[in-house]
């Protein structure tokens, strides 16, 4: 995963420690992270004009994962959201997100999926939202799994020209 996507996950991880143990105040005093700290991660603060919101290191996520009871590498593992627009892990279904409710179904070849699973394919190109891009090249990524039924509520008629790809911009 891409250090701005880290980023964003772990955030998004952060914050449900949040809503689990009910304030940051708490998640500091488990985890042993300043709560000053984690507030601004939670609030994407930027320190200095020009640079990034602060954002969780790993020594820091290894603290709450500890402190809060989470199995090691739960805060790099996208939540429901963030694992549905895109946001997984490069390493495969070893780090994809438990199965809430059994919306989500860990694979590893396509074989491991039922028929009610359409892969569509992803690519590494970044669309332009807002300012003008060119793509001079781009690979094929591993495709991303979708229930048919997910699919006809969107009102998908062919899956053939499905692609997967990335806005960035306004």
């Amino acid at each position: 995963m891409r250090s701005d996507q880290l980023r964003v996950v772990r955030r998004e991880r952060l914050r449900v420690l949040v809503k689990e143990f009910k304030t940051v105040a708490e998640v500091a005093r488990r985890s042993g992270v300043s709560e000053k700290y984690l507030s601004q991660v939670i609030n994407e603060v930027v320190q200095q004009r020009g640079k990034s919101a602060r954002s969780l290191g790993d020594t820091s996520a290894a603290k709450l994962e500890a402190g809060c009871g989470k199995p090691t590498g739960w805060m790099d593992i996208p939540t429901d959201a963030l694992f549905a627009a895109g946001f997984v892990p490069d390493d495969g279904p070893a780090h994809s997100p438990p199965a809430p409710h059994g919306k989500v179904v860990p694979w590893v070849v396509p074989s491991d999926l039922s028929d009610d699973w359409v892969l569509v394919e992803r690519r590494s190109i970044k669309l332009a939202a807002g300012n003008g891009t060119v793509v001079f090249e781009h690979e094929k990524l591993p495709p991303l799994a979708f229930r048919s039924e997910y699919l006809r509520e969107k009102r998908v008629r062919s899956n053939n020209n499905l692609v997967i790809c990335y806005a960035e911009g306004d």
